[in-house]
């Protein structure tokens, strides 16, 4: 049981790592209010990502945005205080959203590693 939840903190660590990776190459989008915005632009984001532990009224604020606009979000295990920190800022971040095809492909890949696939409740009967 440790050692699956090392793995699954490792999963989280990678993911951060390589979202750091993605604000230095100038394809991240932080903050609810820009995620928001974007979301309403032009061009818009390939991905949302929600940390977790955020309000109930931010998630919803969010969902709802990309829900309108039919953008993928994802919701990741790291806190708003490990995103930021992760994404190099002193507050804590609710919400970002990646411009870039090929880094929110690699993300979705992160965000799933580590997570059980859900059990059909049909099987075995």
């Amino acid at each position: 049981m440790c050692k699956e939840k090392d793995a699954k903190g490792e999963g989280v660590e990678r993911l951060l790592r390589f979202l750091g990776l993605a604000r230095r190459a100038g394809k991240v989008v932080m903050g609810t209010d820009l995620v928001c915005r974007a979301c309403r632009e032009r061009k818009k984001p390939f991905l949302v990502l929600l940390a977790s532990g955020i309000s109930p009224a931010t998630e919803k604020k969010v969902r709802d945005k990309c829900g309108f606009y039919s953008l993928p979000i994802e919701k990741i295990s790291a806190s708003a205080d490990e995103l930021g920190e992760a994404l190099g800022k002193l507050g804590s971040i609710a919400a970002v959203a990646i411009t870039d095809a090929h880094f929110a492909s690699e993300l979705v890949r992160l965000n799933t590693v580590g997570k059980e696939p859900p059990k059909d409740e049909g099987e075995g009967n």
